[in-house]
C-alpha cells in the first residue's frame, strides 16, 4: 500500500488521479468524466463531451467521440458499447 500525507487540503482530479496510480489502481479515463466500473461494466458521464482515450484493464484503449451532457454505458471487458 501507499500513504500520502499532506498538509493542506487535496484537490483536483489531477492529484488524486495521480494518487491512484502510485497505488497500483488501474485509471480508465484521464478526463474529469465520473467514470464507474464494476461487474463488467463501464459507466462513463460527461458534462463537456469530446474525444476521449478509454484505457480497459486488458490492454485495450478505445477512441470515442462523447456528446455533451451524455452517459454511456460500456463492457468493460471488449468496449462493446451497451447504452
Amino acid at each position: 500500500y501507499k500513504t500520502v500525507y499532506s498538509v493542506l487540503p487535496l484537490h483536483g482530479s489531477d492529484v488524486y488521479r495521480n494518487i491512484l496510480k502510485a497505488a497500483g489502481c488501474h485509471v480508465y479515463n484521464e478526463e474529469t468524466d465520473f467514470t464507474y466500473a464494476n461487474s463488467g461494466l463501464l459507466l462513463i458521464h460527461t458534462v463537456k463531451g469530446g474525444s476521449r482515450n478509454i484505457y480497459l484493464k486488458n490492454g485495450k484503449r478505445l477512441s470515442l467521440k462523447l456528446a455533451p451532457k451524455s452517459s454511456t454505458l460500456y463492457n468493460s471487458e471488449t468496449g462493446e458499447r451497451i447504452l
